[in-house]
């Protein structure tokens, strides 16, 4: 029915054009890395970062990831999931596992950074806010009683 024409209901002569979108068939994955483009099918993508390698393992969950967060400043990640730990890593050089952070009973469902990279907060599903000191892994507070 693409590109056909058709009147339109109530008025007598007049037609409308329908169209369809095309599908976009590329899908486009690109992390940060520095200097130079990434390929991808359909193109390039500019490279944002001084990453080592655009792509890269971190291992040191014990379940599902369920969120992830770069920090502003772009040298740190953060990492959440079914395990109830939140991972913090180094993202450059050898992509180091600085700290693990440990308050949930239950997963934990979302992770934001403060703008200037010196706190982290996480939420769980046990129904609990926290946020922690990023240099040194320590909690400052904790809130009970948000609704996931």
């Amino acid at each position: 029915m693409a590109g056909e024409k058709r009147t339109t209901p109530g008025v007598g002569q007049s037609t409308e054009l329908v169209v369809k979108r095309p599908r976009c068939e590329d899908a486009v994955i690109a992390a940060p890395g520095g200097g130079g483009k990434i390929t991808v099918p359909g193109g390039s993508v500019p490279r944002t970062s001084d990453l080592t390698a655009p792509i890269m393992k971190l291992c040191g969950h014990q379940g599902e990831v369920l969120t992830t967060r770069f920090s502003p400043c772009g040298s740190f990640l953060a990492s959440g999931g079914f395990d109830k730990e939140v991972l913090l890593w180094q993202v450059f050089d050898q992509c180091r596992n600085y700290c693990v952070l440990r308050a949930h009973h239950k997963a934990v469902l979302q992770l934001a950074w403060s703008a200037d990279s010196t706190q982290l907060y996480s939420c769980s599903a046990d129904k609990t806010v926290c946020s922690w000191d990023a240099e040194y892994g320590e909690r400052i507070q904790r809130l009970l009683g948000h609704s996931p």
